[in-house]
């Protein structure tokens, strides 16, 4: 059995106001990610930008595994990230 270590792990919270517009994720997605992702939905968005933003705070292995999790969010994004 192989052994497992945690090396990061981040959240994104951003409280929007009842009527109030979603920011736009455009910017930090594209800043991110060399890939230019067309049909994606938020959720998947957010994952991306977090494990991004997760990951590049620590000097990872060339085969280390990145895992997502949510403890909410739509099935078939979580399975789709």
């Amino acid at each position: 059995m192989s052994a497992l270590t945690l090396v990061a792990s981040s959240h994104y919270l951003h409280g929007v106001a009842d009527g109030a517009q979603l920011p736009s994720l455009d910017e930090r997605l594209n800043a991110v990610s060399r890939e230019r992702f067309r049909r994606i939905d938020r959720f998947i968005a957010l994952a991306v930008i977090g494990s991004a933003e997760c990951a590049a705070a620590q000097a990872l292995e060339e085969d280390c595994g990145l895992y997502l999790s949510s403890g909410v969010g739509p099935v078939g994004s979580n399975m789709q990230v």
